[in-house]
């Protein structure tokens, strides 16, 4: 084991990172909702994919950012209302 140091010296850096993040996360429900901190989640991740799509640069239109398309299977049988 002879980086037992530099993986010691990591775990302990993301549970600092970790704890200092959920130590954040109440604060800011304490202080605003936690409707808020979701929307602010949604946002991030949006963000973050469109970041990562730019700097791999893949090109989507605006369409396809938002969700993909399912199409829906035919009906078996239809119901006329008259």
């Amino acid at each position: 084991m002879e980086n037992s140091a530099g993986v010691a010296l990591v775990l302990l850096c993301s549970s600092a990172i970790a704890l200092l993040y959920n130590v954040v996360h109440a604060a800011m429900i304490k202080r605003t909702s936690a409707v808020t901190v979701t929307v602010l989640g949604e946002v991030k991740v949006v963000g973050l994919l469109i970041l990562s799509a730019i700097l791999l640069g893949k090109t989507h239109s605006m369409v396809h950012l938002g969700s993909r398309q399912v199409k829906s299977p035919q009906p078996v049988a239809s119901i006329q209302l008259t």
